[in-house]
């Protein structure tokens, strides 16, 4: 049975972060909203482990970037099966939340 779930993004350094574990063999991890904030300038990108589920984000020092237009139907990124979901960043580390649905 799908659920959704909050997911803390608290990077302490810059490189990449798995924010969700994989879930099992069958399951995916979509991601509906997140907001990111970075502390110092840089990118971030998401993805699960394999794919890039996001291109790179340029972020200034202590700016952020949303994104609430996904929806349980239409998500804003689908991961693989059995993947993790992860955040990479240069140049600074990322902080904020994503709400994600596993199915």
């Amino acid at each position: 049975m799908a659920r959704v779930q909050q997911v803390v993004i608290d990077q302490v350094g810059a490189g990449t972060t798995t924010l969700l574990a994989a879930q099992g063999a069958d399951w995916q991890i979509d991601v509906i909203n997140y907001v990111v904030v970075m502390s110092a300038e840089g990118t971030f990108a998401f993805s699960d482990g394999t794919d890039w589920l996001s291109g790179d984000m340029p972020v200034a020092i202590n700016g952020g970037v949303s994104a609430a237009a996904g929806s349980l139907l239409e998500p804003l990124m689908q991961g693989g099966k059995g993947r993790p979901f992860s955040i990479t960043t240069t140049g600074g580390s990322a902080h904020g939340h994503a709400l994600v649905r596993i199915q």
